[in-house]
């Protein structure tokens, strides 16, 4: 076997340490996570049953940084006060959902899903482009 930079090969394939927005707050999380226990979350999963409440809490204490894990989960922990502003800082179970598979994508080494579905859109400049086809259409003669 030749040499192999595992290191490089990680920070190539995933390209950094994610983050993500919700609750009007940015958090960012680790690069890498220790073996075991992503491992233990991961056999948990497997088991057939979702994941606990505990669970996932602790799967977001395991992936975000020092400085943002208690904060999101006082996030995930709160009631909101029935005020337009109270209500936005909540995050729905959609949310919560959506950024557990996206982690779990991440730190499993899924390929990123297609950038068609990428929240972020590219503005349209200039003139559309023209189809041209090579194969004649079977009404031209």
């Amino acid at each position: 076997m030749s040499f192999k930079d595992y290191d490089a090969m990680l920070s190539e394939k995933l390209g950094g340490a994610p983050s993500f927005a919700v609750g009007g707050r940015i958090y960012t999380c680790r690069a890498k996570l220790p073996w075991k226990k992503f491992s233990e979350f991961m056999l948990s999963l497997m088991s057939g049953s979702a994941a606990s409440l505990t669970e996932t809490e602790e799967f977001f204490r395991l992936c975000l940084t020092a400085g943002d894990r208690q904060a999101f989960i006082d996030a995930l922990n709160d009631e909101g006060d029935g005020t337009p502003e109270g209500d936005a800082r909540l995050i729905s179970n959609t949310q919560v959902s959506q950024i557990l598979d996206d982690l779990l994508d991440y730190y499993t080494g899924k390929a990123p899903k297609n950038a068609a579905e990428s929240s972020v859109q590219l503005p349209s400049v200039g003139e559309p482009s023209r189809v041209v086809s090579l194969t004649p259409s079977a009404d031209v003669v």
